[in-house]
């Protein structure tokens, strides 16, 4: 799971949420139905009306305890899912006996090769020592899961993995070493059904779902006293991204909370020695994390802590090289910037937010990234806005800050307009004032 986000602004609340892969491209929400494979653009979704925005910050240690008792729980593989249809609605008797006589062959080899769903449900019928079926079972869930990383992204093929995966994790004795991996391929799995969910109650249980896959997978890596150093770093990363966006339907407070400690646990594992491109990832994933709970409770302290994340990201980050990566934390922090001038020292604030969209429209041009060239036009107009407000008693001031952001909101617009016509149309998901 990588779930790098991109903070932009909107008319309403002035914030939106941009999504980019690892790689810089943008990235739409599941909503618009990945009009483009690399490119997702992120909604921030409005806090439940329920939150408490003067409740204080839950203590470390009972979430800590809240974590630890979920891992204690015994993990359900058997999740009840909407059955994959198939190509014929009746699977005739004769096919189940090829099936059945095909699989019995492949026994009597002491090898057993599945090719489809069919293949995995007819095991249920037969008896076979768990490890054959184990690794029958894992072969099929990595036939599926290569499907997947290639771009072949659906429903069909996401509940295919995860029937495998299940079916192969049943039969594996508990001290497999392979365990830690297998489970976080599940979690993987989950997170990423839920962004081809509609169903906010769905999604909901899909996300918890994946959550317990990462937390059994840190169990077993503990457990088994395995040096899995790099992979315990990344099952974290994973389980902040999963937290982050359970938060956007429910408990938003509790989760983000989660959701941070995740990655400072992650970046225990991730050192920028190691791999600063990762280190960086998370950082930046961080840095998102304090802004979303600086929208629900003590937003100055939470801004400053996603700026420090952000700025410690941007450091990993060489501009000729990540020029995207690098031109998306720009961004952010100016947004925190923008944000926290709402608080306190407007001036120095938005003049901060200010440098930081102009060094991030280096690189953010309209014939490489139109999409977040337009965010962050829209951005810089903002900011220039509210420093017009800020020097209204000087007239001249006032009005020629207001003038940079006509021009701004402009050059927006009219890259919203031109991608409109896109063939197919690429959809900005912020709105223009």
């Amino acid at each position: 799971v990588y779930d790098d986000e991109d903070i932009f602004l909107t008319d309403e609340d002035l914030f939106d949420l941009v999504n980019y892969d690892e790689s810089g491209n943008l990235m739409t929400a599941s909503q618009l139905n990945e009009i483009e494979k690399d490119q997702e653009i992120k909604e921030v979704e409005n806090t439940n009306g329920n939150q408490d925005l003067s409740q204080e910050l839950i203590p470390q240690e009972k979430l800590e305890d809240e974590k630890d008792q979920l891992l204690e729980k015994e993990f359900n593989f058997q999740v009840n899912l909407t059955e994959t249809k198939k190509t014929e609605e009746i699977i005739k008797e004769t096919d189940d006996n090829l099936i059945n006589n095909n699989i019995q062959d492949q026994w009597k080899n002491q090898s057993l090769s599945l090719s489809n769903v069919q293949d995995l449900e007819a095991l249920e019928n037969l008896n076979y020592p768990p490890e054959i079926i184990a690794t029958a079972c894992v072969q099929l869930a990595y036939q599926y899961r290569d499907r997947i990383a290639s771009g072949e992204v659906t429903k069909e093929n996401l509940k295919i993995a995860i029937q495998a995966y299940q079916q192969g994790l049943k039969h594996l004795p508990e001290t497999d070493t392979n365990l830690p991996d297998l489970l976080n391929d599940l979690g993987n799995l989950y997170w990423m059904l839920s962004r081809q969910t509609q169903n906010a109650e769905e999604i909901t249980s899909l996300l918890k779902i994946a959550i317990q896959s990462y937390q059994l997978a840190l169990f077993k890596i503990n457990h088994l006293e395995l040096n899995l150093t790099q992979n315990y770093g990344m099952i974290q990363n994973n389980l902040g991204a999963v937290y982050s966006d359970l938060a956007r339907f429910s408990d938003a407070e509790i989760n983000l909370q989660l959701s941070i400690l995740a990655y400072q646990e992650a970046l225990k594992y991730r050192s920028k020695e190691d791999d600063k491109i990762k280190y960086g990832s998370t950082q930046n994933n961080l840095g998102t994390a304090y802004w979303h709970l600086s929208q629900l409770t003590k937003s100055i302290p939470n801004l400053k802590a996603a700026i420090t994340a952000y700025q410690e990201a941007l450091s990993q980050y060489n501009p000729e090289i990540e020029s995207l990566n690098w031109a998306m934390i720009q961004n952010n922090i100016g947004t925190a910037y923008w944000n926290l001038s709402q608080y306190e020292e407007p001036q120095k604030w938005l003049n901060c937010a200010l440098n930081c969209y102009h060094q991030a429209l280096k690189y953010r041009t309209p014939e490489i990234a139109p999409v977040a060239y337009a965010a962050t036009q829209n951005n810089l107009g903002t900011a220039y806005w509210h420093l017009g407000e800020q020097n209204s008693q000087d007239i001249q001031l006032w009005y020629r800050y207001l003038q940079q952001a006509l021009t701004a909101y402009d050059i927006a617009i009219y890259f919203v307009d031109l991608l409109s016509k896109n063939n197919p149309p690429i959809p900005i998901n912020f709105e223009i004032i």
